[in-house]
């Protein structure tokens, strides 16, 4: 019963976001995320992320 009491609280540490893309442009991150061998979702959190480094938005983690 603990445990259930627990879950009521739990706060997921991540957020769904909904995006509007071309779809070309899916395809694209599809295919580019098929040869790095990760799920497509996953690679553009990592190209994001990548583009946070370099910019003001460093310190995001």
């Amino acid at each position: 019963m603990k445990f259930l009491l627990r879950l009521k609280f739990f706060k997921p540490s991540t957020v769904t976001v909904n995006l509007r893309m071309p779809l070309s442009m899916v395809n694209a991150l599809k295919m580019q995320a098929n040869k790095q061998d990760v799920p497509y979702q996953s690679y553009m959190k990592m190209i994001i992320a990548e583009v946070l480094k370099t910019t003001d938005g460093a310190n995001f983690f």
